[in-house]
């Protein structure tokens, strides 16, 4: 599906990029399990920079060493992904967690929440609207000010925790081709 994307870079650079992302119940029979446990499609392919980030499959990772010797790690660092959680009511978000990479390769590369204004980041679930005829999806920003004492945080990806790679602008909108 394509995918429509405006987001900034570190030094407030406006970056717009449109390109196709795959939506799908896991990569493999073993992640379509576990995602299925889990009540998660995951979205392959999301670009988040200026240059296109290559994509790894954990079929791709396992030829090497280090993933070879922790098919777990394997799972865990191919990439780009993200996932999309379904809840209670088909209630749909975005998980996010430090502790699980958007990909991890090469760079650390974390989906995460970031209220911008105050340079705080934090693990949210941001909520996702999908359209009636189920071919958009809008991955919303989350609105701590009720419970957290900050603001908004907007998806952004980061650097080992620690680089801000970009910051969403807007919704991101996704439209089945």
């Amino acid at each position: 599906m394509p995918y429509l994307a405006v987001t900034c870079d570190a030094e407030g650079k406006e970056l717009t990029k449109t390109f196709e992302v795959e939506v799908a119940v896991g990569v493999d029979e073993h992640s379509a399990q576990e995602y299925r446990r889990l009540k998660r499609l995951v979205i392959t392919g999301y670009q988040f920079a200026e240059e296109d980030i290559p994509y790894y499959s954990p079929d791709y990772l396992k030829q090497y060493g280090y993933w070879a010797n922790n098919p777990s790690l394997m799972y865990r660092d191919y990439g780009p992904k993200i996932f999309l959680e379904i809840g209670e009511g088909d209630k749909v978000t975005v998980p996010t967690a430090r502790n699980t990479p958007l990909a991890g390769y090469s760079n650390e590369w974390n989906f995460i929440g970031m209220d911008y204004d105050n340079r705080k980041i934090t693990a949210v679930a941001f909520p996702v609207t999908v359209s009636d005829d189920r071919n958009t999806l809008t991955i919303k920003e989350y609105d701590a000010s009720t419970n957290m004492s900050f603001g908004v945080y907007r998806p952004a990806v980061m650097v080992k925790q620690t680089q801000i790679w970009n910051v969403a602008v807007t919704d991101i909108v996704m439209t089945r081709k």
